[in-house]
């Protein structure tokens, strides 16, 4: 062996030991990079839904914002869903963020349940207004008609409706039409007016059903002024407001005590069954 085949040799045992070295390296300092990106995202992924809790709360659990606890609720479920579909995400992790999803779903129903049910009562509220306002303008009505009525039996030998004006009943007629046309009325008013308007059929005669076929229909209740309205857009107003003054009964996230690696639905997965 010459020296220069020599000196080949000691060059390539070099290069063979130093991608040794090399690949050694790798297969120790790869793993443990792995080890260290894993928990990284994981401190990262805990830190953005710690945040995302954190400014959540006082929409949620305050109740200052309907909409934006909903928005809230909603950006937090997607998140802890994309988390549970992480392939970085251990077994145990997946199933402590789809957890998490469960019991976000359930403080969302809980949110939506008790603001329906303050829309419920805002709208009994308005029902009630108008159904008040209806049975006054109806009682009116069946004053009135009750007074043409009078009027016609109050005549000087009257016997059998002889020198009935068959325009005055079919105005009573009419009056009675609406009445009974509007469902918002009460039970008493409804009866009252059926006899009224019974007595009325009998009294009109052929002229005055003539007439009574000519005549329009009165108005509604609806358009007469003093009508009580309320815009869409106020009826749901006050409806959250009611609900932002109702307070959680229970925490709709993990109580502060808890661990931030406690699964949010530790201790109160059932917490949603009581509302």
């Amino acid at each position: 062996m010459n020296l220069h085949q020599a000196k080949n040799m000691k060059t390539t045992n070099h290069t063979d030991k130093k991608l040794f070295i090399t690949l050694a390296i790798h297969a120790l300092v790869i793993p443990v990079l792995i080890f260290l990106t894993g928990c990284s995202s994981l401190k990262n992924r805990e830190a953005r839904y710690v945040a995302g809790v954190d400014c959540a709360r006082p929409f949620v659990e305050g109740r200052q914002d309907y909409d934006m606890a909903l928005k809230c609720l909603d950006n937090l479920e997607h998140m802890c869903n994309q988390f549970a579909q992480d392939s970085h995400s251990s077994e145990p992790e997946k199933i402590n963020w789809q957890e998490r999803v469960e019991y976000i779903q359930k403080s969302r129903k809980i949110i939506v349940s008790d603001y329906n049910h303050a829309l419920k009562q805002v709208r009994t509220l308005v029902n009630s207004r108008q159904s008040g306002f209806v049975c006054i303008q109806a009682a009116h009505d069946l004053r009135i008609a009750q007074s043409i009525a009078d009027g016609q039996n109050g005549k000087w030998f009257n016997w059998f409706g002889l020198r009935d004006d068959p325009s005055e009943w079919a105005k009573a007629a009419v009056l009675c039409d609406r009445v009974l046309g509007d469902t918002r009325i009460s039970h008493i008013l409804n009866l009252a007016a059926a006899r009224q308007k019974s007595d009325c059929d009998r009294r009109l005669g052929n002229k005055g059903r003539a007439i009574y076929a000519k005549l329009n229909a009165l108005p509604d209740y609806n358009s007469i002024n003093g009508f009580p309205t309320f815009r869409e857009e106020e009826i749901i107003g006050s409806a959250k407001k009611i609900w932002s003054q109702g307070g959680a009964s229970m925490p709709l996230f993990k109580e502060d005590s808890l661990a931030v690696g406690t699964p949010i639905g530790k201790g109160n997965k059932n917490a949603g069954a009581s509302h």
